[in-house]
This record gives structure tokens, C-alpha cells and sequence, in this order.
């Protein structure tokens, strides 16, 4: 996944962003004015050259340097070094020198088993602090190459829409993928500090004041808290008393008498039993007499 890149001032204030990168590598010249954002070792050894003065944050150039495993910047901030080490890499040893642009190589050494590549260590203070070298923006020829492709940057496909899609939710998925891309941010304002409270004004010759009288207040309110929860418990009980009374005084309703509906019902289920009962014995004797008839012997009690 690309890395988000933030620069952050002394404050820790986020003050320019980036934007998302596939980079590994974040290296300042010796100066402090200009930063290289680079993809080494398994990444593809893409460099982006920034300008970072006081009023300005740019990028100013662009490079490649495919295997790069080393780099580092000359003591005079001017020029910026890739190289390819054994035993990481053990073919294309060597080393490239570009601008601080991004421009060139502008030299490229070559040989068999490097192991590694250091730039002679001298005081910064012996260089100046250059700024970057302006170009003739009147004559495209005295403009570098890289300068121009920075420049002039060529026009994005545009991507496939389906008929009736307006692309807003493709942008918005875009956008929290890839991030913003050199963008400014603005430190937030400093917490402002609320004034102290005004000093009491205390009298002569009687104690100053507290808070002991907004506490009494406070504590004579929960005094009086359980008194007013007895007293509307009082009058809950005296009124359930008096419903309770109420109740008991009156008179219980009448019990309706049984109408003639459910008598006459009740009447005709008795009917009924006793003709199943009926019914039950005589199918009883039939059985019985054919039995006796296909010569089976019957008992006693099957006989009375």
C-alpha cells in the first residue's frame, strides 16, 4: 500500500502534505532545503525532488535509478548519489550522481563487487546555502529535461463511466485511497486561555465569604428532601385508606340469575347421555345373542 507522507513543523503542526507514494526512503540534504522522497531496495527506485524554503513547497524533479540500495547527498546540498552493493545486488554494480533536481545521472561509474559508496565527509558550513538555480522561462531551450517533464505533464485518460454515473462515488473512493497530493496545511490556532475570575472583594472587620453559603443552601434542600418523600407517602396511604373504605361500603353487585337458555341446554346434554348409554346396552345384547346363536357358550353374568 502507498505510505502517506506529512512534513511537520518544530511544533508538531502538520504543515504540507505529500500525498500517497509507494516510497521507503525520506532524505534531506545537509542544508535542510531540499528532500528527496525515493523507493529503494525491493520498491522500483523512483525519486521525487522537493523544494522546501520559507515561502515555498514544490516538487522540482523527478529520477529513477532501478536497484538502488545506497544513496546520500554531497555536503554541498547540489548533488544526490544512488548505488548498487554486493551482496544485495551482485550485477549493475555501481554508483549514479544526479542534481538536486532530479536531473541526469549527470555521472555513472560501473564495476564488479561493490560493497559500498560514501561521499567524503566535509563540514556543512563550508558550502552555502544555494537556493535553487533559476532558468529562463522565456526560452524552453534553457529549461532541463526533467524540468520539462515536470512542466508538462501530459493529459490523464480519462477513465471508462457507464451511461447515467455522475463518477462521484469512483472520486470519492479515489480520494480516501490515494490521499492529497501536495497539500497545504494550515497549523491550527493556538488554545486561547480563559481570564482568571475576578478576586473576591472582602469587607473590614468581617470574615471573608466562601462558598459555605451556597453549601448551606444546597445541604437545606436535601434536609428537606426526605420530609417532602414522608409527606407525599402520607398522602398516598390516606388516600388508598380512604378508596379501601370506599370499597368496603359499597354494597357487591347482584348476581344475575341463570336464564332459561342454559337450563334448557343443560337439559337436553343429560337427553343425550342417557340415549348413548341406551343405545351402547342394546348394541351389547345384539352382540351378544349372535354369539350365542354361532353356538358359543355364554356366562352367567352375560346371561342375566
Amino acid at each position: 500500500m502507498p505510505c502517506h507522507v506529512t512534513l511537520f513543523n518544530p511544533l508538531g503542526e502538520p504543515t504540507y502534505e505529500f500525498g500517497a507514494l509507494y516510497r521507503d526512503v525520506v532524505s534531506f540534504s545537509p542544508h535542510g532545503r531540499f528532500l528527496c522522497l525515493a523507493g529503494f531496495g525491493n520498491l522500483g527506485g523512483d525519486m521525487n525532488f522537493y523544494e522546501l524554503s520559507e515561502n515555498k513547497r514544490r516538487q522540482i524533479g523527478t529520477a529513477s535509478s532501478h536497484a538502488a540500495i545506497g544513496w546520500g547527498w554531497s555536503p554541498d546540498s547540489r548533488y544526490f548519489m544512488t548505488s548498487t552493493l554486493t551482496p544485495r545486488m551482485n550485477v549493475d554494480n555501481g554508483f549514479k550522481i544526479f542534481k538536486y533536481n532530479g536531473e541526469g545521472p549527470v555521472y555513472e561509474f560501473k564495476q564488479d563487487n561493490v560493497y559500498d559508496v560514501l561521499w567524503i565527509p566535509r563540514p556543512v558550513s563550508d558550502y552555502p546555502d544555494r537556493p535553487r538555480s533559476p532558468s529562463n522561462r522565456s526560452d524552453p531551450s534553457s529549461k532541463s529535461d526533467n524540468e520539462k517533464k515536470v512542466e508538462e505533464k501530459k493529459p490523464a485518460s480519462t477513465p471508462y463511466r457507464p451511461p447515467g454515473s455522475t463518477g462521484a462515488l469512483a472520486e470519492m473512493l479515489r480520494r480516501e485511497k490515494e490521499g492529497p497530493k501536495g497539500k497545504v496545511v494550515s497549523a491550527a490556532p493556538a488554545p486561547t486561555q480563559s481570564a482568571p475570575a475576578p478576586a473576591r472583594r472582602t469587607i473590614p472587620g468581617l470574615p471573608p465569604q466562601s462558598d459555605n453559603t451556597k453549601q448551606s443552601k444546597g445541604n437545606k434542600n436535601q434536609q428537606n428532601k426526605p420530609q417532602q418523600q414522608t409527606q407525599q407517602k402520607q398522602k398516598q396511604g390516606n388516600e388508598g385508606k380512604k378508596t379501601a373504605a370506599a370499597a368496603a361500603v359499597a354494597p357487591p353487585p347482584p348476581i344475575p340469575p341463570a336464564s332459561n337458555a342454559v337450563t334448557d341446554l343443560a337439559a337436553a346434554a343429560d337427553l343425550d347421555k342417557k340415549k348413548k348409554a341406551l343405545n351402547k346396552k342394546i348394541k351389547q345384547i345384539e352382540e351378544l345373542k349372535t354369539k350365542q346363536a354361532n353356538g358359543e357358550t355364554l356366562n352367567a353374568e352375560q346371561l342375566n
